[in-house]
């Protein structure tokens, strides 16, 4: 089976899939507007590298709503590919960027996987961007979902139903790890979020406050492990209440180090506004932490109530102190939660379960 993926090279999820559709012998040929660096790939793995010559300061910044269109250029090149390769599949990434390129190429059978902002947000900004994501939608043969609550919404526009396909976690990877910590005594909360108003990390760290107040004789820490535009808001919250010895802005974490961060959490914690699916609460899970998340979203589906986590409403600082003090405070549970979590996450979510899922697509399509 031959794929031509379309797509970010420097995403951790295209790594990933890239990399466990290529163990498994599917010849891989990856097409992205920005050069890609081999070296993030296995070098046993035999994966094709193609790019159409953008500059990644236009593609990670935000030149205008239309800029998209730009991206049209790109398509006499995709054709080359497509002719020297002849792939059975092409599969797009993001609706909104790799997916309009795919949908205007003509090629069949083509795939597109939708990742959450593209089919909730880009469609609201105009008439114009919803017709496009729709039209890139209704071009697909496939249409993937990482989560039954975005694929609700890929319903709703396109009146299309979606296979869902939940990004999978190597739990060989994301696994328990004795790590030592350097004050054994000391309980430790986190999270693994880039620093953006979305995220709502203000109320974590109004939550680490509470609970502090309510369990002044243990010996806690809150560490963020992220950056972003929100950094300066957040240290400077951190400042004026005081936590400036007790918070830790850890900064950006290589995806390699992913693993390692969330043991070294006892709380893993997501308090975002909005998510389409939640794949740190699902490695934090792997890595037997319990977590705490907001009632929102994807979130939904991938904790259990009062089995492997606590669903908070977001936005609600007290709300998510409570939930924080009931695993703070009892050692006990936190090890039977993170026990079912990483049940959970064997069960429904590994990276295995989800290439299987994957696999069955394309299979299905060449048939």
């Amino acid at each position: 089976m031959k794929v031509l993926i379309l797509a970010d090279p420097y995403e951790p999820h295209i790594i990933k899939w890239v990399s466990a559709l290529s163990r498994r012998g599917v010849h891989i040929i990856l097409f992205s507007l920005v050069a890609g660096d081999p070296s993030l790939y296995p070098p046993d793995q035999q994966v094709l590298f193609y790019h159409s010559r953008f500059s990644g300061k236009f593609i990670n910044g935000r030149p205008g709503n239309l800029a998209k269109l730009s991206y049209l250029f790109t398509l006499p090149r995709l054709w080359r590919v497509v002719r020297k390769h002849k792939p059975d599949i092409l599969h797009a990434h993001y609706a909104s960027g790799y997916g309009l390129i795919g949908a205007l190429s003509g090629f069949q059978p083509f795939v597109v996987s939708a990742w959450g902002s593209d089919v909730i947000h880009f469609p609201t900004i105009s008439r114009l961007h919803r017709w496009m994501i729709r039209f890139v939608l209704k071009k697909a043969r496939r249409v993937l979902s990482t989560s039954r609550f975005m694929a609700g919404y890929i319903k709703q526009l396109a009146g299309i139903k979606a296979s869902i396909t939940p990004f999978g976690v190597d739990t060989n990877v994301f696994t328990p790890m004795n790590h030592k910590k350097e004050d054994g005594n000391t309980l430790v909360i986190g999270t693994i979020k880039k620093m953006k108003p979305e995220y709502s990390l203000q109320t974590l760290i109004k939550a680490f406050q509470r609970v502090r107040q309510m369990l002044p004789d243990q010996p806690m820490h809150l560490r963020l492990i992220g950056d972003g535009v929100e950094r300066g808001r957040l240290e400077e919250l951190v400042q004026k209440s005081g936590l400036s010895s007790y918070v830790d802005f850890a900064g950006y974490g290589p995806y390699a180090q992913i693993a390692e961060y969330h043991n070294s959490l006892d709380v893993y914690v997501n308090v975002s506004r909005a998510e389409s699916f939640g794949v740190s609460v699902v490695e934090a899970s792997a890595c037997g932490r319990p977590v705490v998340a907001s009632d929102v979203g994807g979130l939904r589906e991938v904790v259990q109530q009062g089995r492997t986590g606590y669903l908070v409403e977001p936005g609600n600082s007290e709300a998510t102190a409570q939930a924080i003090y009931k695993l703070a405070s009892n050692p006990e549970l936190r090890k039977k939660m993170g026990a079912r979590g990483r049940a959970w996450v064997q069960k429904h979510y590994s990276l295995e379960s989800s290439l299987e899922q994957m696999l069955s697509v394309y299979q299905q399509l060449i048939r």
